[in-house]
């Protein structure tokens, strides 16, 4: 089971995620005109962190909680360019922007759930 620091952990590092993907279309949308500017496309990368570690007792192995990490790479985009060299297609970065705000709330629900259960079990179910 993952503990409450491990879980906000990892909702801190989506929601930092997101917030850098909305800063990588916002850029995209801001240089819609400017001639030439090629398109970025942000890319997440999910990778799982399972330490095994050697046992003292039967030389079995033992493991640790698995620990997820993401992490985000820019690639630019290959869309065909406009007269004028530019490839943003602001309907396209509108969407991602839509998308990306509903995914950070989304996360920020999770985050408050999870306290609301933290809380809910240090008061014993109490208020």
């Amino acid at each position: 089971m993952t503990s409450l620091s491990g879980k906000i952990d990892l909702v801190q590092q989506y929601l930092d995620v997101r917030a850098a993907s909305h800063a990588i279309h916002a850029s995209n949308i801001g240089n819609e005109e400017t001639p030439n500017y090629k398109a970025k496309i942000p890319n997440f990368k999910v990778h799982l962190d399972h330490a095994i570690h050697p046992s003292g007792e039967n030389g079995a192995a033992s493991s640790t909680e698995p620990k997820l990490k993401l992490e985000m790479d820019v690639k630019t985009s290959q869309a065909a360019p406009r007269d004028d060299g530019n490839n943003v297609n602001s309907n396209l970065e509108m969407s991602a922007v839509a998308e990306n705000g509903l995914l950070y709330m989304a996360a920020i629900k999770v985050l408050n759930k999870e306290m609301a259960f933290a809380r809910y079990a240090i008061t014993g179910g109490g208020n």
